[in-house]
Order: C-alpha cells, then sequence, then structure tokens
C-alpha cells in the first residue's frame, strides 16, 4: 500500500512538471512555427523532446547509427508501446521526417494544424479508398526526398507485446524502393504504459538496426519484407519481455 502510494506521488510529480515543460516550451515551438519552415526548427524539437522526456523522468540511450541523412530518404519505423514513443524517436532521429498518424488525431483544434503543418499525412483506415489515396501522397513525399516516420503495428500495445504489422508502409516502400531503418524501442512500456495513467522513472534504450536497402531479398514480396522489418525490431525485445513475463 506504501509502495503504491509513493508511486502515484511519484508519477504526479513526474507528470506536472513534464506537462508543465511542454506547454511552456510547446508554445514557443508552435508559435515559431507559424513563421519558421518546419525543417529548421527540427533541432529545437529534438532538444523540447528530449527535455519533456528528462522532466517525464525518462533518460534515453541510443544504440547503434543512423544512416546519413544525406543518403536518404529512409522510413524509419519502431515498435509502439507508449504514450511517449513519438517523443523518444524526434529526439533521436538526425533529420526531419514526414509521418502517417491516425485521421482522428488530425481534428484536435492546433494538434492537427501542427501534424500537417510537420508533413504528416492522415490514413483513415476506415475508407479503403481514401487510404490509398493518402498513401499516394506519402509515395509523392518520399519520392521528393523527404523521410517517413512510422510505426508499422498502427496503435499502441496493451501489454507490450508487438501487434501485427499493417501492409500499408510496406506498399509504400515496395512502390518507392525507400531504404527501412528499423528501430526497437526498449523500456518506454515500463516508463508509460497504455492500461495505466503512471509513469515510471526509467532508463529507455533505442536500438538502430541495420538499414534494408531495396536490393535486400526481402523487397522481393510485401510478406517478406514486412517479416524481415519485424524480425529485426523483435530480436531487441526478448530480454525486456521475459524481465515482463511476456
Amino acid at each position: 500500500m506504501i509502495q503504491r502510494c509513493a508511486t502515484g506521488i511519484v508519477s504526479s510529480i513526474l507528470w506536472a512538471q513534464s506537462i508543465l515543460s511542454f506547454l511552456v516550451l510547446g508554445l514557443c515551438f508552435v508559435a515559431l512555427s507559424f513563421i519558421v519552415p518546419p525543417a529548421w526548427l527540427h533541432p529545437m524539437a529534438r532538444l523540447v523532446c528530449r527535455f519533456f522526456l528528462l522532466m517525464a523522468g525518462q533518460r534515453v540511450r541510443q544504440i547503434g547509427c543512423f544512416p546519413p541523412p544525406k543518403h536518404g530518404p529512409y522510413m524509419y519505423l519502431f515498435n509502439h508501446t507508449s504514450l511517449l514513443d513519438t517523443f523518444i524517436v524526434i529526439c533521436l532521429i538526425p533529420e526531419f521526417t514526414g509521418a502517417i498518424g491516425k485521421a482522428e488525431q488530425f481534428r484536435i483544434p492546433i494538434w492537427g494544424w501542427v501534424l500537417r503543418r510537420w508533413g504528416a499525412v492522415p490514413i483513415n483506415r476506415s475508407e479503403l479508398r481514401t487510404a490509398i489515396d493518402q498513401l499516394g501522397q506519402v509515395e509523392a513525399a518520399i519520392k521528393e526526398g523527404r523521410s517517413l516516420l512510422i510505426s508499422p503495428e498502427g496503435t499502441r500495445s496493451q501489454d507490450g507485446r508487438m501487434l501485427p504489422f499493417k501492409k500499408g508502409p510496406f506498399h509504400v516502400a515496395q512502390n518507392t524502393q525507400v531504404t527501412l531503418v528499423p528501430m526497437t524501442i526498449r523500456g518506454a512500456y515500463r516508463a508509460k504504459r497504455k492500461s495505466s495513467w503512471r509513469l515510471h522513472p526509467n532508463i529507455i534504450e533505442v536500438i538502430v538496426g541495420t538499414p534494408i536497402t531495396s536490393d535486400h531479398a526481402a523487397y522481393a514480396s510485401l510478406e517478406t519484407l514486412s517479416e524481415e522489418t519485424r524480425q529485426r525490431i523483435a530480436a531487441h525485445l526478448s530480454q525486456e519481455q521475459e524481465e515482463l513475463g511476456l
């Protein structure tokens, strides 16, 4: 009981200071984005995300190196278990990227505008024809040289296990022959899981995997490309899942 209360108090403090830091820095960031091209603000975005995570009690450690942005574009793919994931990947990725998100997010006042301003494309999965057209916009952005950030699971996992991958990202990959960069986020589920409001101080590791280029055998089919990516992300999760009893 005492431990539960202590955890709740720590979580409340972490939430208070992280939300305050996000509001102050985030408002400055949004104000600047009205007058400064988003790509120019990417270094600032990385700092804002890093500071937000620090205020939330999270230390982020990168293992491995990202490929040089000048050799892109790339599609960065990561496992999705926590509300913190977007902040985690943005604070590490060395270049400005586009993204794919649920259409519902784009209906939120101000936030929806920020997403569009930052090159995010809404995907409406309930309407197949609309979703296909939206993926066409994503392909066009990649062909113009912009990298893409996406979780192939499409939503956060409830229990820390990886969900089935959506086909959309791999259709885009095959159509554009873009290089895939698998990223494994380890520790974010412990820090803030979907089923709980609590924040737990933690060290989060991001393992940057070996890129999958278009000349790799996995590009032979949609299924093999998806499975190869999944295996490279999952390979670094076994220890964490054993500790979680998964």
